[in-house]
């Protein structure tokens, strides 16, 4: 396994560990076009929520984009 590292999410700044070789971004389902997405966007990783959410929010319209209780409390609070 890699190092720990401590990083800032470029997209809510929040800090979450990044275990750079074997971390847990690798296990979250992201399509080739979010991936491209993302990087054109940010720089660097995103939180899991964040990262979850980019993905629900790529998902087909009418299907339940995510059950992770982060990004649902997030859409609760915007209202979306």
């Amino acid at each position: 396994m890699g190092d720990v590292r401590q990083k800032t999410c470029e997209a809510c700044g929040v800090t979450f560990e990044c275990l750079a070789g074997g971390c847990w971004c690798s296990e979250v389902d992201v399509t080739a076009a979010v991936r491209e997405h993302l990087r054109a966007r940010y720089q660097d990783c995103l939180c899991p929520a964040c990262l979850r959410e980019a993905v629900a929010a790529s998902a087909p319209a009418g299907h339940l984009r995510s059950e992770d209780p982060e990004v649902l409390a997030r859409r609760s609070a915007s209202g979306a």
